[in-house]
């Protein structure tokens, strides 16, 4: 970032001012501005649920997941022009539909190719393992801004796309269920959760997990963010049909060779049978 005359510590809150980053990173040559390996098509994913972050109300995330918000409607047809737009302005390195995202673009990011890249909360790809492998002076984490604001938004203030994540159950016939109950409550504490974040950097989605024993400047911002800017993963919340076509479609709309309307038509038609109204 200080290399291409930005500050690190001021990072974009508004799709205007991420705009101007990448166009930063664009003159200078490289690195990329942001990593993409969307070989299966699940980089399409992470940005259909950052993009819509702030372009979706919350009727309209709603309306998504009962499959009434529609691919060729304004607020998410915007979404597909978004990821056309960026790859045809040039934010991303060369070859970005023939890496893998899972660890390829996440070691091309450590190795510096590009300066921006959609990490996770989860299992891999976090603040922890970002820091260990670059540093924690070289680490930067924000909220990515939406192309649009929605009505019920705030420009300047882009949402965290969180979802579930470990879940348990206990078979109905088991002869020790109170024993496996108290297991789960046990593993879903936030004293035992609080190891799981220190040993392996998975961020839980129970604010009260302890982590004040942490040092790093990134897990606490993400942590307040939990609190605060937590919305929709849009992503899973579509059907599996869906996301099949998406990645499909990411792939003609990032190689030129389909247009967004007719994306928007061949997606509308698989939302169709997977969720018919």
């Amino acid at each position: 970032y200080k290399a291409a005359g930005l500050d690190p510590e001021k990072p974009p809150t508004s799709w205007a001012e991420l705009t101007k980053v990448c166009d930063a990173f664009k003159a200078q040559g490289k690195p990329a501005c942001f990593m993409m390996a969307n070989k299966e098509g699940y980089n399409a994913e992470f940005f259909l649920s950052e993009a819509a972050n702030q372009s979706l109300t919350t009727q309209q995330q709603a309306d998504w997941l009962a499959g009434k918000l529609h691919w060729s409607d304004p607020p998410i047809k915007a979404i597909l022009q978004a990821w056309v737009d960026t790859a045809k302005n040039g934010w991303y390195q060369e070859g970005g539909n023939s890496q893998t995202m899972f660890m390829d673009e996440f070691a091309l990011f450590e190795q510096g190719v590009g300066a921006n890249v959609m990490g996770l909360l989860s299992n891999v790809a976090h603040w922890k393992q970002f820091e260990t492998n670059m540093g924690v002076d070289k680490v930067g984490v924000y909220p990515m801004p939406s192309p649009t604001v929605a009505a019920d938004q705030h420009e300047g203030a882009p949402g965290v796309p969180l979802d579930g994540g470990v879940g348990y159950g206990v078979n109905k016939d088991s002869a020790n269920i109170d024993l496996a109950v108290d297991a789960v409550r046990i593993l879903a504490s936030p004293e035992v959760l609080s190891y799981l974040v220190n040993d392996t950097g998975s961020v839980p989605a129970n604010t009260e997990v302890n982590t004040s024993g942490i040092d790093s400047p990134g897990l606490k911002q993400i942590m307040g963010w939990l609190a605060t800017r937590a919305v929709p993963t849009t992503h899973a919340n579509s059907s599996a049909a869906e996301l099949d076509e998406w990645h499909h479609q990411s792939q003609l709309l990032f190689n030129g060779e389909a247009t967004v309307d007719q994306a928007a038509a061949a997606l509308d038609k698989v939302q169709a049978e997977a969720k018919p109204q």
